[in-house]
């Protein structure tokens, strides 16, 4: 295969030894070799070289649960070319483990560690590969804080917990390490409790998930149930003290509620999961909305932002007023996840 030309959006041309290709697609194009190709396979197990040199000990095969490009050359197909690219690299690199996307026969022989969800994994694989290949959350999986995303995760169970920022599932994380917990579909649950784990010196594990909380509680014998990563659930409200906080998913970063009267959170969305931060308080001296009409309705855009849906909320502005403009602006220090539009209200 030859190098590719830069880039247009829409199309790009390549160079092959059966002449010049073009293939469309959308800025950044993307042309797929096939695995097929033993040329291919030598090629990238080649590169790979100098990342394990400086100390890589997992290789992550992405797209490596189809066959992509070509389907069959020089008679192979691109099946039997991903299960040779596997065992290519674990022989040329004996101390590395591979990680696949998504999981099934295909991709599953080699791999120690799949990255998968459950809309493009299948919830059979759990119970056939799980005493094999350890599986690890992607996307909307990693980190969840919405409801339905999280009943299918938990209730699921054959996920190993995935967490980077957020304290939940960090907490969650490492209760998984303290106590060497692995799934275990013979534990029995009872209603509240949504799938099983089973770990060192008699210790067994839940995921559960109660009227207004949810999180892993663990069981050790003769000792209470100890909750791990526990957050707030249903809730439209909060006043019982401290502040219930959200990662704002795709940033990483916890969102700064500005609804609330007084004490009162006004406006939680009850199909979302949030942190209880015991010790914050709501500051009464900074920029908020105070209360909402019946028809307010708060939207997320991607996560990173959310607008107030409705014509008429009451705010409270401590800040400053835009000479320029007349309207109140906010100087919060903090960041902001809010695009305000009303400024009727002073």
């Amino acid at each position: 295969m030859g190098r590719p030309g830069p880039v247009h959006a829409g199309r790009i041309t390549i160079e092959t030894s059966e002449g010049t290709k073009t293939y469309w697609g959308v800025e950044p194009s993307i042309v797929y070799t096939s695995n097929a190709n033993k040329d291919w396979r030598d090629l990238l197990i080649s590169r790979i070289g100098p990342a394990v040199e400086a100390g890589v000990d997992m290789i992550y095969l992405d797209e490596s649960m189809c066959p992509t490009g070509i389907f069959s050359l020089d008679g192979t197909n691109g099946i039997q070319g991903i299960m040779a690219l596997e065992r290519g690299i674990l022989d040329a690199y004996p101390n590395v483990v591979l990680e696949t996307e998504q999981i099934n026969p295909l991709n599953a022989r080699w791999s120690s560690f799949a990255l998968t969800t459950l809309n493009l994994g299948h919830p059979l694989a759990g119970y056939v590969f799980h005493r094999f290949v350890k599986m690890v959350p992607e996307s909307a999986y990693y980190q969840a804080t919405d409801e339905v995303i999280m009943d299918q995760f938990q209730t699921y169970g054959f996920m190993y917990p995935g967490a980077s920022t957020h304290p939940t599932w960090l907490e969650i994380a490492e209760a998984f390490q303290t106590y060497d917990l692995e799934p275990d579909v013979r534990l029995t649950c009872n209603p509240q409790q949504l799938f099983g784990y089973r770990g060192t010196g008699g210790v067994t594990a839940y995921y559960e998930k109660h009227p207004a909380r949810r999180g892993l509680v663990v069981y050790r014998p003769g000792e209470d149930p100890k909750w791990h990563g526990s957050t707030i659930i249903g809730m439209t409200t909060w006043s019982e003290g401290g502040v219930l906080q959200e990662l704002i998913p795709g940033v990483d970063v916890l969102s700064d509620w500005l609804i609330y009267k007084e004490s009162t959170m006004l406006a939680l969305n009850p199909q979302r999961s949030y942190l209880l931060d015991k010790e914050a308080e709501l500051p009464a001296d900074r920029f908020h909305v105070t209360s909402i009409p019946d028809d307010f309705k708060l939207y997320s855009n991607d996560g990173r932002a959310s607008t107030l849906n409705t014509s008429a909320v009451t705010t409270r502005f401590s800040r400053s007023r835009s000479p320029a403009t007349g309207r109140w602006r906010c100087l919060c220090p903090k960041m902001c996840w809010y695009s305000w539009t009303a400024s009727r209200s002073r």
